[in-house]
């Protein structure tokens, strides 16, 4: 759990303020609206790879692998 944590945190700091999907802004007011950001699991095989998107992105894409999306 630690490492999921930790992993949660590093994909905060590596996040530019944009959606990696789809390039738009993330807007930073926590529950504001659908592009505000939250964590997505990259790898279900691998508990420790996060990437920030949007909420609108993440229920879009759902399960579905980026490139599947």
């Amino acid at each position: 759990m630690k490492e999921a944590m930790e992993a949660i945190h590093e994909a905060f700091h590596r996040c530019d303020g944009t959606d990696p999907i789809d390039g738009l802004p993330l807007d930073g007011q926590y529950l504001k609206g659908i592009r505000s950001p939250t964590v997505c699991p990259v790898d279900s095989t691998n508990i420790t790879s996060f990437e920030i998107l949007s909420l609108q992105t993440r229920d879009s894409k759902g399960s579905m692998r980026v490139e599947e999306f």
